[in-house]
């Protein structure tokens, strides 16, 4: 009777050994995977975070120049001859209607599909949703096209900050100088969500 006993107890040792190590190897195999898994996610973002940061000093040095330069071309100016004070039009407001046909009819003057006004739009519904005077409030970006620095638009007009055209004069410029066409530029912030 004995020996029925301690061949019944090995058995349900065994099983339970079984069982706790089950227990114990399947959830770290896939804590570890989620582990792993979570690693990756974060590289990408850290990777992506470097690169604008990169992007960012490197347009904002160029700002820098280009503000030397101007400041110094318009202490000449202003020797030479009196300037007189320019009229900036504060309240420039207009249909998303209206800004898309002014971004499609610049988008047609530089040479342009009509695929590349598609990306276009596509660009500026994702950075301001066609408002001009959209800021983001953790990096301060602004306007249609989400300028950063704001001040950045001042190069295509003093009412930067209010005017769509101003605005969109500015980002196809943008766009151009950097990416070639509206096209390239959705590529990238398809991958990037951001441009």
């Amino acid at each position: 009777m004995n020996n029925k006993i301690l061949k019944v107890g090995f058995r349900y040792l065994i099983i339970i050994v079984i069982l706790g190590t089950i227990a114990i190897v399947i959830p770290n195999t896939i804590i570890n995977k989620e582990l792993q898994s979570n690693e990756a996610q974060e590289e990408v973002p850290l990777q992506n975070a470097v690169e604008e940061k990169k992007i960012e000093e490197k347009e904002q040095h160029e700002t820098k120049q280009k503000n030397k330069t101007t400041r110094k071309t318009n202490k000449v100016k202003n020797k030479q001859k009196k300037s007189t004070p320019r009229k900036v039009n504060l309240n420039v407001k207009a249909s998303v209607t209206e800004m898309k046909q002014y971004a499609h009819q610049l988008v047609l003057s530089y040479g342009w599909s009509e695929y590349d006004y598609e990306c276009l739009v596509k660009i500026v519904n994702h950075e301001s949703g066609w408002n001009p005077n959209a800021v983001n409030k953790s990096s301060s970006a602004c306007g249609l096209f989400q300028s950063l620095p704001c001040s950045k638009m001042r190069s295509a007009g003093a009412d930067y900050k209010t005017n769509y055209k101003t605005q969109v004069n500015w980002g196809l410029d943008y766009i151009k100088g950097r990416y070639g066409t509206p096209a390239k530029a959705w590529i990238f912030w398809q991958k990037h969500h951001w441009y």
